[in-house]
C-alpha cells in the first residue's frame, strides 16, 4: 500500500500508514492554550501545509490530536512511527541518528526533518492500517524505551521531548526563541514534569550554544536524570 504512494509523490521522502494505537497518555504535549500563536509557530513557510510540524521553537507538536487524511490522499507531518513507515533510499542513506539520546525518543521527527531538509516531503497515507500491539501480548514487561510505564521512563521522555531542539539544530533547523520557554515551563504545576521538562530544555540550551558533540550531550543528559531522580526519591 505505501509503496504506491511512493511511485504515486517521487517528492514523497517518507510515509506513515494508519496505526490503531494502544491507550496511552506519556505522549501528552505540555500546552500553554493562552500564548498558542505565539508558542506554536511554525518554524518556517516550509510547514505551512503540516499537521505535524516544526515550532519556532524546534519542538514537533500536532495542530490536531485527531487529524486524518482525506480518502486516497496524504496528510503531510513530521511526526512518523518506525513500525509502519517507509523512507525512500535517497532519504536515509546518508542519515545517521544523532547519539544523544537515551531512549531514541523522536527519531522518527529527525528522519523527517532531514528528508524536508533534502527537498522531499513527509505524510501519513490514508491506508495501511496496523494496530499497536500490548508487549504484554508476547509474555514480555509492558515497560520499554519509547513506551514506558514507570515514572522515571516517563520523566526521561518528558525531558528527551524538550531535549529535541538540539536534534533540530543538528539537522539544520536552529531553534530561536528558547529564552521564552524557559519562564513558560516553570508555570507546570507538577513538579516532576515540569523539572523534567526545563532539564531537557536547559540542555538542549547548552548543546546549542556550546556546540556540542551527541555522545557528551548523552552523558549530561544520563547524569542530569540521575540527579533528578535522586532529588525526588525515585
Amino acid at each position: 500500500m505505501i509503496t504506491l504512494f511512493h511511485e504515486r509523490y517521487p517528492n514523497g521522502g517518507a510515509f506513515r500508514g494508519r496505526v490503531k494505537r494502544k491507550s496511552s497518555d506519556v505522549g501528552r504535549r505540555v500546552k500553554f492554550k493562552g500564548l498558542r500563536r505565539l508558542i506554536y509557530s511554525d518554524y518556517s513557510s516550509d510547514f505551512k501545509e503540516y499537521i505535524g510540524y516544526l515550532t519556532v521553537f524546534g519542538l514537533p507538536y500536532d495542530r490536531s490530536d485527531n487529524a486524518s487524511p482525506r480518502k486516497g490522499e496524504v496528510m503531510k507531518t513530521i511526526t512518523l512511527t518506525y513500525e509502519n513507515s517507509s523512507f525512500k533510499r535517497k532519504v536515509y542513506n546518508d542519515f545517521r541518528v544523532p547519539g544523544y539520546s537515551l531512549r531514541g525518543f523522536h527519531g522518527e521527527d529527525l528522519i523527517s526533518l532531514h528528508a524536508i531538509k533534502k527537498g522531499f516531503f513527509t505524510g501519513e497515507i490514508d491506508g495501511g492500517w496496523t494496530e499497536e500491539i500490548e508487549r504484554t501480548q508476547f509474555g514480555v514487561t509492558n515497560e520499554s524505551l519509547s513506551t514506558p510505564t514507570s515514572i522515571r521512563g516517563r520523566l526521561g521522555l518528558i525531558a528527551e521531548h524538550f531535549l529535541f531542539p538540539y536534534g533540530a539544530y543538528l539537522e539544520g533547523f536552529t531553534p530561536r526563541r528558547l529564552w521564552l520557554l524557559k519562564p513558560l515551563l516553570s508555570t507546570i504545576r507538577d513538579p516532576l514534569r515540569r523539572e523534567a521538562s526545563i532539564l531537557g530544555l536547559t540542555l538542549a540550551q547548552d548543546a546549542i550554544s556550546k556546540r556540542l558533540e551527541p555522545k557528551t550531550v548523552r552523558k549530561m543528559l544520563k547524569s542530569s536524570l540521575d540527579s533528578l531522580y535522586s532529588k525526588f526519591n525515585i
